[in-house]
């Protein structure tokens, strides 16, 4: 997958992510919706989750930017922001006892993250 087109690596990544919490709608409740409010040690996994997702990015964006010098290079902050926004879509859904339908999040992920990291128009 190291020589795959740098899209095609983001939208795999994706997949996976959504569908473990897809298969484990009773981890997807805790992690999603409990533990948010489940005091400070519970705040500071998050934290600590989200920063690494931002790594994550910011390692694939820096990746996929020898490829795509055209692409802009964007603050660090940009990339706690792609992580709080992942987060606040996949919440609701497994809120609303969804988990089955994360994986269809995919698309609004990679437009997301392409708008931001590639500078590209979100796609319809």
């Amino acid at each position: 997958m190291l020589d795959a087109p740098d899209e095609q690596v983001l939208r795999a990544a994706f997949l996976v992510f959504l569908q473990f919490p897809a298969d484990e709608p009773a981890y997807a409740r805790v992690l999603y919706v409990d533990a948010p409010a489940a005091g400070p040690l519970a705040a500071e996994g998050l934290d600590v989750a989200s920063r690494r997702f931002a790594d994550l990015n910011r390692k694939w964006h820096s990746r996929a930017r020898t490829r795509h010098p055209e692409w802009p290079s964007v603050p660090g902050k940009a990339y706690d922001a792609l992580s709080g926004a992942v987060t606040e879509l996949i919440r609701p859904v497994v809120r609303a006892g969804q988990t089955d339908s994360l994986p269809g999040l995919v698309e609004a992920l990679m437009s997301l993250h392409m708008a931001v990291l590639a500078a590209r128009s979100w796609t319809a």
